[in-house]
């Protein structure tokens, strides 16, 4: 990739397309229960992302005088594969409910999605306080905002499926960012602070369960 601000540009864009990919799959998968449509999901995959990295961004320039988003070839070659399966999948278990006149509709719910398209990186050398801070900010936007989406669509009843959404796909973000891989931010987070890798990643299992049973019982 080209460095300097342009390449950095073109890494978002390539990690924002990606995204934009994962709407299209959900789109695919829910538009049947949801009644969501294809610019709906997109949008929200789009905003949980930019919301996510630019909590590092923001972060990193305070603690450390900048970061650099860099675009994952294999956080996104996994996000794409994970989302291609799930839909042959839901497209074999339609195909089979078919085929045995079973009647039965697909659970209202939003399907789990491996969310991992980009990071922000700092250079030189910093304490593990200051790069685990740094990426534990957009795991904790991901929730702050999850949460509040959560919350909002108990008031906002014209909008509930829309924040609903909104509020999973917040949460898988920061459930896939939390994990301790090398592209993802659970490792330096857990390095950091146990607690607050374990409050975090507790926080964003409940708002997966919340947020979904939730929506599947339409309360």
């Amino acid at each position: 990739m080209a460095g300097g601000p342009l390449g950095e540009v073109l890494e978002l864009v390539l990690a924002a397309s990606v995204m934009a990919l994962v709407g299209l799959s959900l789109f695919l998968e829910v538009k049947a229960v949801l009644g969501l449509g294809l610019g709906d999901l997109i949008a929200i995959c789009l905003a949980v992302f930019l919301a996510h990295e630019l909590a590092h961004k923001l972060c990193a320039r305070h603690l450390a005088s900048g970061g650099r988003f860099k675009f994952t070839i294999a956080g996104s070659l996994i996000t794409l594969l994970a989302a291609g399966v799930q839909n042959l999948i839901g497209i074999y278990c339609c195909g089979l409910e078919v085929a045995l006149a079973t009647g039965t509709m697909p659970y209202r719910i939003v399907p789990y999605r491996f969310l991992a398209t980009g990071t922000v990186v700092v250079r030189g050398r910093h304490r593990k306080e200051v790069l685990g801070s740094i990426a534990l900010a957009g795991p904790v936007t991901s929730l702050g905002l999850g949460w509040l989406s959560f919350l909002l669509a108990r008031v906002l009843r014209a909008c509930y499926v829309l924040l609903m959404v909104f509020s999973a796909l917040a949460a898988y973000m920061a459930f896939t960012a939390l994990m301790p891989l090398a592209f993802c931010d659970g490792l330096p987070i857990y390095w950091w602070s146990r607690r607050a890798w374990a409050t975090a990643l507790t926080l964003a299992v409940s708002l997966m369960v919340m947020s979904n049973v939730t929506l599947y019982l339409g309360l």
